[in-house]
Formats: structure tokens, sequence, C-alpha cells
């Protein structure tokens, strides 16, 4: 018994060793199986993801046809206003200083005469020049138009040269085009209103310099008082530590950078005399056919 009891375990261990070893390589193709087709599935996603990626890119790239056209374009433009910038520059400063007083039919024949002269002398410059284009911000201008600016070319100069003029600007303004302007634009602003002659006017002009307020001048008649003298000469200068200051009457104060001037004149065909000139930006405002069909 015990010698067949014997053959037995030993069959039975035989048995049971065999059975561990196929185990084993059921377990371990359980394993591979398991691995690859967690492999698959990263294919998979990847695929997917890739070709989402692959129709996302021919959709931009058909897109990109058409800009590619636009930026050729702009990049042409660019390189033809960086070519004529001296000269555009140039007839900008000559427009701002110059042209302000003249109506829209004369402006436009003052700019032509001088985009020929300075074709002759070989300045670069815009073929057909435009202050707008050059001066002007569409976002600003837009602002200005919201405002009261009525949206002609002749208006939108003039509202370049009230804000861009190194001179403050006086406003030949019958129809009072500019002063309601000029009053929407700076609502927000504590916006002084004053008139030559007013008790206080002196006072509350230190006042807005002082505190970096806008001012509206409104009714100025052929002359101005030379009070102003000092605002409109921009006779500001560094003061001890570093401050800038002017001096209005006796008494020197703080120049705030905010500070702006402007005037408005009811006068429908002032003469000024040079003295006056000098010393301001005019600028008409007298309401154009455009204006009007705008």
């Amino acid at each position: 018994m015990d010698r067949i009891l014997k053959e037995n375990l030993t069959v039975f261990n035989k048995t049971m060793a065999e059975l561990k070893e196929v185990k084993d390589k059921v377990q371990l193709l359980v394993d591979n199986a398991n691995r690859l087709t967690k492999q698959k599935d990263e294919l998979e996603f990847r695929m997917a993801r890739d070709n989402a990626r692959m129709q996302r890119a021919e959709q931009l790239v058909v897109l990109l046809v058409d800009e590619a056209v636009r930026w050729k374009e702009t990049v042409e433009s660019l390189d033809k206003d960086i070519y004529e910038l001296v000269g555009n520059v140039f007839l900008s400063c000559a427009c701002i200083s110059y042209f302000g007083a003249f109506t829209g039919v004369y402006r436009k024949k003052l700019t032509d005469y001088w985009t020929v002269l300075s074709k002759e002398k070989k300045i670069p410059c815009s073929e057909i020049f435009s202050l707008v284009r050059v001066m002007g911000d569409p976002v600003v201008i837009r602002g200005w138009c919201i405002d009261g600016l009525p949206t002609d070319m002749t208006s939108c100069e003039n509202g370049i040269l009230t804000t861009k003029a190194e001179r403050w600007g006086l406003c030949i303004d019958p129809q009072q085009q500019a002063n309601k302007w000029i009053r929407n634009m700076h609502k927000k602003d504590k916006m002084g209103l004053l008139k030559f002659g007013k008790a206080t006017f002196l006072r509350e002009i230190t006042a807005a310099v002082n505190n970096g307020f806008p001012v509206l001048i409104e009714d100025v008649q052929e002359y101005i008082d030379p009070g102003l003298d000092p605002i409109l000469m921009h006779s500001e200068f560094m003061g001890d530590g570093g401050i800038k200051q002017i001096k209005l009457g006796e008494a020197t104060i703080d120049y705030d950078e905010g500070f702006r001037l402007y005037m408005t004149s009811k006068l429908p065909n002032p003469h000024y005399p040079p003295e006056v000139c000098i010393k301001v930006t005019l600028i008409n405002f007298t309401v154009t056919f455009e204006g009007l069909e705008e």
C-alpha cells in the first residue's frame, strides 16, 4: 500500500507541477492580451485625436489661403506706408499748422498742391494725401462722431486739428457744432465753461490748470485776453522738485498735463490779427454741405 501510495503521490505531484506550468503560461498569455488590448485602445485614441487634428488643420489651411492674400496685401501696404512716411508726416505737420482756417474745398486744393511740390522735390509721399488716413484713428474718430462730430472728411480733419495741434485750438463755430462736440467729449471730465470778461475767469482757469481739468472758452470775439498768453504760448517750466509749473498773473502754480484748452467763436467770418493767429490754431468748423448731408 505504501508503494502504491508513494507512486500515486509522485504522479499527483508531477501532474500538479504540469498544471502550475500550464496556469503560468495561461496567466502570461492573459497579461500579454491585456497589455496588447491597452496598447490597441491607446493607439485608437491617438488615431482619433490625430484625425481630428488633421481635419482642423485642413480647415485652418483652407481658411488661411484667403488670409495669406490679405497678409500679402497688408505687407505690401505697410512697405508702401513706410516708404511714404517722411513725406506724409511732413504734409501732416503742414496741414495741422496752416490749413485749419480754410474750407474743405480749399484744403483739398492746398494739399494737392503740396503733394505735387513734394513729388517734384523727390520727397516720397502718398499720391492722394489724406490727413485723416495718416493721423486719424478710426476708433477715436468713431467716438467723436458718437459725441456729435459730423462724419464728413472736413469735420474729421477738424477733430484731428483740435486734438493733435501743439497750439490750442480756436474754433470758428457759427453753428455751435464744435461747442456741442467738445462738451459731449468731456462731459465726464469736469469741464469748465468760461467767457472772457467773467469776474472769476483767472481764478477758474488757474484751478483748471492746477487740477488738470479741460476748459472751454465760449463766444470768443476778435481779441484774446492777454492774461491767457502764458497758456497759449506754452510758457511752462520745470520748478523745484522737477514739477512742471506756469506763471498766471502774479501766481506760480503747478501745471497738470491733463489740462486741455478749447476756444469757440460764433463769428461767421472773423478777422483775427496776426498776434492772435500765431498763438492759436484756427479751425474752421463752419458747417459744410457734406456735413449737412451726413
